[in-house]
């Protein structure tokens, strides 16, 4: 009877892993092809063609960062973020506020008073969001005229704002960049225009990050200002005519850090007590097949739990964070260690209570059971160790 029911049991065994085999072959062949369909060109679909490129240097940007086919007139700006806050990592959103000032030549003011464009008009912020509650007012009455006939003005501002600088990749341990971006609004002076002017900063500006900058459970590094363009092609429909248009743009960053002892904290030691448990379940003598079996269950659900919890403070993401080769190993380990107790479980349900031999079926299963407990918490406590460095250096 014991023979023809294993005999039964591999037969099932070989069947599921047929059918297993069988379903990853025909999943990679439908993902084969699947991709192969999607790197067909569709004509109904356009490409987005406006895009941002960082110059090298301000000198560069000042010179017209090969775009202009003169030397183009500079705009120097100065900004201070005095306040970042409503920072929300699953939007891309933050809110900001501080000051900016702008000076330029008198050859930028006759060619405003030409174009009737106000002081105000000359700077936008692309990254904001949210336009009716965007705020730039100036700190003062008129621009100031300085001895060399240049002008220059100060404004506050205040706004909603997106961020593409955020890098998941190592979460929970992650460097954070908050970017607010400043640029050439007027068409008229496109870098590749008549009238070009460039927009260039002192990357050395001491006083861009204000004293209330701090995000609440990270820590602030530094700030950097950047030179980029702003590239809008022939064939978008924000270009103006038939030619391209380019325009100076300033970038700014502030630059925080997740605290490493506060990451463990908050996310890996949830996780390490879980695990703790599971790692510890193999001690429990495998005559006691229900309470073994329930540990691996009840393990499965706290992860499950917890990374649906983690998973709602960060975006949607198209690649694996840190955190998520934690969980997708914990989850390896924990479903190994529930077949193992299914298997001691039917190992000790063979036995023959009636048999003579009942005693020593008892020791020899019992001594097999803690043999391969043993040798799973050994390949399981240094898999996770290798693993963890593996994905934390990947």
């Amino acid at each position: 009877m014991t023979a023809r029911r294993l005999q039964r049991r591999q037969r099932w065994l070989a069947t599921g892993l047929a059918v297993v085999v069988g379903l990853a072959l025909a999943l990679t062949v439908w993902h084969h092809h699947g991709s192969q369909r999607r790197e067909q060109p569709d004509a109904e679909l356009l490409n987005a063609t406006n895009r941002f490129e960082q110059v090298r240097s301000f000198e560069r940007a000042a010179a017209g960062a090969g775009i202009s086919t003169t030397r183009p007139q500079e705009i120097k700006v100065g900004i201070e973020i005095a306040n970042i806050y409503n920072v929300s990592l699953a939007n891309q959103t933050f809110m900001a506020n501080g000051y900016f000032w702008l000076q330029w030549p008198e050859t930028v003011q006759t060619w405003m008073d030409e174009r009737d464009i106000e002081p105000q008009q000359l700077i936008e912020f692309p990254n904001n969001i949210v336009s009716y509650d965007f705020l730039i007012e100036p700190t003062q009455n008129a621009p100031k005229i300085l001895p060399n006939g240049a002008r220059e003005q100060a404004y506050r501002f205040s706004g909603h704002f997106w961020t593409e600088e955020l890098d998941f990749k190592h979460f929970p341990f992650q460097r954070l960049e908050i970017p607010i971006r400043l640029e050439i609004a007027s068409d008229d002076f496109s870098l590749n225009g008549s009238t070009p002017v460039s927009l260039v900063a002192d990357p050395r500006q001491p006083d861009m990050l204000g004293s209330l900058i701090e995000i609440p459970g990270l820590d602030l590094i530094g700030g950097k200002l950047e030179p980029f363009l702003h590239y809008f092609s022939d064939d978008s429909t924000f270009a103006t005519g038939n030619t391209a248009k380019t325009f100076a743009q300033v970038r700014i960053l502030a630059v925080f850090s997740t605290h490493p002892m506060a990451a463990v904290g908050q996310w890996l030691v949830p996780i390490l007590i879980v695990m703790i448990t599971v790692f510890v379940a193999p001690t429990v003598t495998g005559r006691l097949s229900d309470v073994r079996i329930a540990i691996p269950s009840a393990a499965l659900l706290t992860l499950v739990v917890m990374q649906q919890t983690y998973e709602i403070t960060i975006p949607q993401l198209s690649y694996l964070t840190f955190l998520d080769y934690i969980y997708l190993w914990c989850y390896a380990v924990t479903v190994a260690l529930f077949v193992l107790f299914v298997w001691s479980a039917n190992q000790c349900a063979e036995i023959d209570i009636n048999s003579a031999d009942h005693e020593q079926q008892v020791a020899r299963i019992t001594a097999r059971i803690q043999r391969i407990d043993h040798r799973f918490q050994l390949g399981s406590l240094v898999g996770t160790v290798v693993f963890v460095l593996w994905a934390f250096l990947r």
